[in-house]
């Protein structure tokens, strides 16, 4: 099954261009999926992710032509 990934510019994700459809297995959560990202770092635990706008828990499974935004909050000023 496919489904479309976003994220923040600031966020390293090696091979995946941002905007891109992706094939996953069914039953795959965001979790799982975020992990097969290979995203280094303590940054995966800081990741909020979004799924056809709305929040979601790490634990949801991803569904056919979902739209996964992958959101880190940033500080400073």
């Amino acid at each position: 099954m496919k489904i479309k990934l976003s994220y923040v510019s600031y966020l390293k994700i090696n091979e995946v261009s941002n905007n891109s459809l992706i094939g996953i297995e069914a039953g795959t959560s965001i979790e799982q999926f975020i992990k097969m990202l290979d995203i280094k770092g303590d940054t995966r635990r800081f990741i909020i992710p979004t799924v056809n706008g709305q929040r979601r828990k790490l634990d949801y499974i991803l569904q056919e032509n979902d739209d996964l935004f992958l959101f880190v909050p940033v500080e400073g000023g």
